[in-house]
């Protein structure tokens, strides 16, 4: 008991204070830190993991002041118990919305001293440099604020793929591989000049858009990061080039794209689009054209070989037990396919409506729940009742 007294009262060492100001003490916040504005915006990959948190928390252990973040009103962000800013500036209604809907409530008088009163609490931020992440157009008076200016990070590569839908376009086109891009953020969507690259992530045979964003936003954050890091010490950003004009891939595009054609679509097409289309929920779904009427197709399953008919012609109706009993058998360019189908559409309702999450498909390999032998004595059975 004595020998423990004695150590309870005998000075700690050198060795002893440093470990305890590690454990005990907060670290602190670095006097050459920089000032940042973060725009999160509501269409960022969010669900039980919100990456907009995880992007916060980041730049916080990198010793940068969070100065304000932008968000809009029912942004869970808002209640995160981590957050650490020192201000949270709520998005005006006159910045809600998509690109022409904001420039349209632009041009409005009423709406002036509404965004008025938002420049000026941006202001007050003092801030060095912005963050647009996952955030819709914003008008230019915001983006010159920061002395460095606004950063945004784009799900997908510039210039060849702009706009909401990269991942989408990329399962689509059949891309083997896909990188995220940070660039200034200039008056036009998705240009300016690049900053960085994100790493670049494979593509599997088996990805949906949802697996793929998720992989380029954890890439995209690292790029964040790392290019706040490079600014902080230099005081400008690395390697910047000049970008040119590339192709789009907007909502408006992917719904063109969402329709099946029969005559051009071979099986690794069809494929493509059933990931692309039922592997997330952007309400617009896969869609199949028959006798002049289009139908919601939420699964497909393929078969190559040879059938009876021309591309686009239901030849059969599936026999088997299964959720594609008595679905449409199509032929296809080089061979059959077996539809889940959903309702008769209309062809022209863009934007779709409805939601369809309940029903997204997995990314990975799945086992076939119909058989190339029952397919073609479906066929048969249906030969013989049309003869």
């Amino acid at each position: 008991m004595e020998n423990l007294k004695e150590n309870q009262n005998k000075p700690l060492s050198d060795l002893e204070i440093i470990l305890l100001e590690k454990i005990l003490i907060p670290k602190k916040q670095k006097k050459n830190s920089l000032r940042i504005i973060i725009y999160l915006g509501n269409s960022r990959p969010r669900g039980r993991f919100d990456f907009g948190a995880e992007l916060l928390k980041k730049i916080d252990r990198e010793g940068h002041y969070i100065a304000g973040i932008i968000v809009e009103k029912n942004d869970p962000v808002i209640v995160y118990p981590s957050l650490k800013a020192k201000k949270i500036l709520l998005l005006p209604e006159v910045l809600t919305g998509s690109t022409v809907s904001i420039k349209d409530k632009m041009s409005r008088p009423e709406f002036k001293t509404q965004f008025d009163d938002f420049l000026k609490k941006l202001q007050s931020c003092a801030a060095d440099v912005g963050i647009v992440f996952y955030g819709f157009w914003i008008p230019p008076e915001i983006y010159t604020i920061p002395r460095y200016g606004f950063l945004n990070y784009h799900p997908g590569p510039l210039p060849f793929l702009r706009g909401m839908e990269p991942d989408t376009f990329a399962v689509i086109e059949g891309w083997k591989k896909i990188w995220g891009t940070l660039h200034k953020v200039e008056s036009a969507f998705d240009t300016g000049n690049i900053i960085t690259k994100s790493k670049i992530i494979k593509i599997r045979k088996y990805d949906t858009p949802l697996s793929i964003l998720k992989k380029l936003t954890e890439a995209g954050i690292e790029s964040i990061t790392g290019t706040l890091k490079y600014l902080h010490k230099h005081k400008c950003f690395r390697n910047i080039v000049l970008q040119d004009k590339g192709s789009h891939a907007t909502l408006k595009m992917a719904y063109e794209k969402s329709f099946i054609n029969w005559d051009n679509d071979s099986n690794i097409n069809l494929d493509r689009k059933l990931r692309a289309f039922c592997g997330q929920n952007i309400n617009i779904r896969l869609k199949a054209p028959f006798n002049n009427n289009y139908y919601i197709v939420y699964d497909i399953e393929l078969f190559k070989g040879n059938f009876p008919g021309t591309p686009g012609i239901i030849i059969g109706y599936y026999t088997g037990k299964s959720k594609f009993l008595l679905q449409p058998i199509v032929r296809t360019i080089d061979g059959a396919a077996v539809l889940f189908t959903g309702n008769q559409i209309s062809g022209d309702s863009f934007p779709e409506e409805g939601d369809y999450a309940d029903l997204i498909i997995p990314p990975r390999k799945r086992k076939k729940e119909t058989k190339k032998s029952l397919v073609k004595k479906s066929i048969a059975v249906f030969s013989k009742y049309l003869n």
